[in-house]
């Protein structure tokens, strides 16, 4: 289990080097998709009804997959047999996390070192994160050449080994929070303050404001606000010092991909409208969306640009509710530094597919439990 975990915690550094496509990317494999399904046949076989009396216990994470599921069940009829099958290996792999997640729930309870474990894998992670990221910046600084495989260039910005820079801005965001809210090793604040910078390098506008909100959460009951105002300031002040090479990526203040994801949200609630109780199922999005006009692949094909949008979209207002509910429940159950990460990834999900990340989504859970 041990080994297992610091392997999960290995391969989300490897980010997309770690994936294997299928079928014109209609299909995406992550070693860690692999690795968490070993995690649960492991613990699974090792606990068998133990681990299953624990699951059914938590109703609010059983109520998100039945919604999800029945919502599939229900628009089956209207798809091909390839499409349904499509649509079933995303709602599966999404089933998949969540039981992962009480996977990991369980084993805490069970071994008394897990907190241990969690934190050093985490640590591990960090500093390959920083390797890959600072590398690419100064070595690989954008992915123009891999255009042709549905890839933004994202030019002079980091996006690690994610290929996305608010993929990488939010993990260095939740990297940056958690640090920050551990007590004492310099070493540990010099780690923080390094991954403070690879975020703002990100020049990803979701993850600031994400992270602004996010730590007024965490310290309007720690500091004054003359303080936060200070801290407010300073971040700004940093912003507007960052270098600004050639490219519209780097620009804060560019347009275009705020009118873009603003048009990508309204398709989304036109999709949304067609079928507003139970969705057109997790996830078929692709099939009623073409973002690629057949010319090179696109990684946004089976997503819009907010999580709340493509779960509206495809499990309708009675999954939309569970997720809400689900959501609640970890707020309310999570430690202050769970909570504060949860915030930040709440608000990024409003203008980007973050909650729904496998990489986030991964990472936020193996948090979850040591933060």
């Amino acid at each position: 289990m041990t080994n297992l975990i610091y392997l999960i915690f290995f391969s989300l550094s490897l980010g997309q080097f770690g994936r294997i496509s299928f079928l014109n990317q209609l299909v995406n494999v992550n070693l860690h998709d692999i690795l968490i399904f070993l995690f649960i046949l492991s613990i699974s076989l090792r606990h068998r009804m133990k681990l299953w009396q624990f699951i059914k216990k938590d109703k609010h994470t059983l109520l998100v997959m039945a919604a999800f599921t029945f919502s599939y069940v229900i628009g089956s009829w209207n798809f091909s047999n390839f499409q349904n099958l499509i649509g079933l290996l995303y709602l599966s792999r999404f089933i998949m996390y969540l039981i992962f997640f009480l996977c990991l729930n369980f084993w805490k309870k069970q071994e008394k070192e897990v907190d241990r474990i969690l934190t050093s894998g985490f640590y591990c992670f960090v500093v390959m994160i920083i390797i890959f990221g600072s590398g690419q910046y100064l070595l690989y600084p954008n992915l123009r050449n891999l255009y042709y495989l549905g890839w933004d260039p994202h030019q002079f910005r980091i996006f690690a080994t994610l290929f996305d820079t608010t993929t990488a801005g939010v993990i260095f965001a939740m990297t940056v929070t958690y640090l920050l809210a551990k007590p004492g090793k310099h070493v540990v604040k010099a780690v923080a303050a390094v991954s403070f910078i690879l975020m703002l390098l990100t020049y990803s506008r979701v993850t600031f404001i994400s992270f602004i909100i996010s730590s007024i959460h965490f310290l309007k009951t720690r500091i004054s606000l003359k303080y936060m105002s200070l801290l407010f300031t300073i971040f700004v002040g940093l912003l507007v010092l960052l270098p600004r090479p050639f490219g519209e990526g780097v620009k804060l203040e560019r347009l275009f991909t705020v009118y873009s994801r603003t048009e990508d949200i309204n398709q989304g609630l036109q999709l949304f409208s067609k079928s507003p109780l139970l969705g057109v199922g997790y996830n078929r999005i692709g099939f009623f969306k073409d973002k690629n006009d057949g010319k090179f692949p696109s990684h946004a094909t089976f997503g819009f640009s907010s999580s709340y949008i493509i779960i509206l979209a495809s499990a309708g207002i009675v999954g939309f509710i569970a997720f809400l509910l689900w959501l609640v429940n970890l707020f309310r159950k999570g430690s202050s530094v769970s909570k504060t990460i949860l915030i930040l990834i709440l608000v990024a999900s409003l203008f980007d597919n973050v909650i729904l990340n496998s990489f986030v989504m991964t990472l936020f859970f193996l948090m979850y439990y040591f933060s």
